[in-house]
């Protein structure tokens, strides 16, 4: 056994550990791409077909790009040659609102089915705290080993932000924990050879990883619910919060920067509040706080419909007789992800009231039910109203464009985006919280 693991660390050293990752969505492809760049032979496995074929076009996704150390495939059988396995599955919620761990489960099934003795297994996945004590340990000691004995066990939250670019995975700080101490050491010990030992942040149980996730997203999306909530209640006062929210980050010591939008989307901050509920009335306790933000969050996109209906009339349109083009489907700027997006309420929201929705997004083909135009001038041409909900690069200098193509239509801008001063006078313009 000591000499098992003495192999397995010297293979971590010498970056010859063979790494599987399954799942390869927006966090298990950067990951697979920062360590087969530094040299490592990665395994990446994921159920879906079409995920598998996409690599054999070599194709570049949100910035990154594996190396030729990197294979894709769908056979588990071939996931036995690893010594470490990363679980970077998806964790959704239920049309009840409850978490949906089937990936994470069928992730670890898969790995049990191959494991071995002096294996490392780590979880990525955002899940509620006890996740990986009370769900993956058991279905890997369905195998007759011991967890923190004949294999390790450790759990790892990703914390980067998908699209930033100044922030990301290979500069971001990593949590690690371990179901024991040399679990842990071993995580930090695979984590310090890609972003060396001072990105590397151990903590001392699972469950503390698991919860700082929690607590990260969880507050993150109370924030942003108090500035959605002003953001209504200013527009009412006719203050403009954007300019409040820049004057008050003047007290860095006193207010932390966070912006009103049409919602929030994405694969944690949504998801996220619901997993800590789950988790808290397992222990008889509510989360009354963290539902009510995740109300008021739900509401904006219902808000964002109220202000296409509201420009619309200053030009005499009924809803159910416009013509709305919505620019941007992603739930953030520059990425192709389009999970939990408010685009998709919103989009459902207009048709619902009858307007007829078109949609253009670079980054995605996701519609949400609306018609697909091939690009930013027929988005605009013959529109009454355009609502930019994602603020890509590629809307830069939009405003020229609205001013040659259409200078009679109206604007919704839910980010704050658009130069209403470089549109001309025609052009009728509204910002969330303005």
């Amino acid at each position: 056994m000591v000499k098992l693991l003495n192999s397995l660390i010297n293979n971590i050293k010498k970056n010859t550990a063979v790494i599987a990752v399954l799942g390869l969505g927006h966090v298990g492809h950067p990951l697979a791409s920062l360590f087969s760049n530094a040299g490592f032979p990665v395994i990446g496995y994921d159920i879906d077909k079409s995920v598998i074929r996409r690599y054999r076009k070599k194709i570049v996704i949100d910035g990154y790009q594996v190396s030729p150390n990197f294979t894709a495939t769908n056979d588990p059988n071939k996931l036995k040659k690893a010594n470490i396995y990363f679980i970077t599955v998806p964790t959704p919620i239920s049309k009840n609102n409850l978490p949906d761990l089937s990936f994470i489960i069928s992730a670890s099934e898969t790995i049990a089915s191959v494991l071995d003795r002096e294996k490392l297994v780590i979880l990525v996945s955002t899940a509620y705290p006890e996740t990986t004590e009370t769900i993956v340990k058991p279905i890997l000691e369905k195998t007759g080993l011991n967890a923190g004995e004949d294999f390790y066990l450790c759990y790892c939250p990703e914390r980067f932000d998908l699209g930033n670019k100044r922030m990301k995975i290979e500069n971001t700080l990593h949590i690690v924990s371990g179901i024991n101490e040399k679990s842990r050491e071993l995580a930090v010990l695979l984590y310090s050879k890609i972003l060396g030992k001072n990105n590397v942040i151990p903590v001392s149980s699972l469950k503390i990883a698991e919860a700082v996730k929690i607590l990260e997203n969880v507050f993150r999306n109370i924030n942003i619910a108090l500035i959605n909530e002003m953001a209504k209640i200013f527009e009412k006062m006719h203050i403009d919060i954007w300019e409040v929210i820049k004057a008050a980050a003047t007290k860095p010591e006193g207010f932390l920067v966070h912006y009103p939008g049409p919602g929030v989307g994405g694969h944690c901050i949504p998801i996220t509040p619901h997993y800590l509920s789950y988790a808290a009335r397992k222990y008889d306790m509510d989360c009354r706080f963290v539902q009510l933000a995740e109300d008021i969050n739900r509401s904006m996109p219902h808000h964002v419909v109220f202000l296409v209906k509201d420009v619309l009339k200053t030009r005499g349109i009924p809803l159910h007789e416009a013509k709305v083009t919505i620019l941007g489907v992603t739930y953030k700027p520059n990425v192709s992800d389009a999970r939990e997006s408010p685009a998709e309420v919103i989009i459902k929201g207009l048709m619902q009231e009858g307007a007829d929705v078109y949609v253009f997004d670079p980054h995605t083909t996701e519609k949400f039910g609306g018609k697909p135009v091939k690009n930013i001038k027929e988005a605009i041409r013959g529109k009454n109203c355009l609502v930019l909900t994602v603020p890509h690069d590629e809307f830069k200098n939009i405003e020229k464009i609205i001013n040659t193509i259409n200078a009679k239509i109206c604007v919704v801008d839910t980010r704050n985006f658009i130069k209403s001063e470089l549109l001309k006078k025609s052009v009728v313009y509204r910002c969330l919280g303005k």
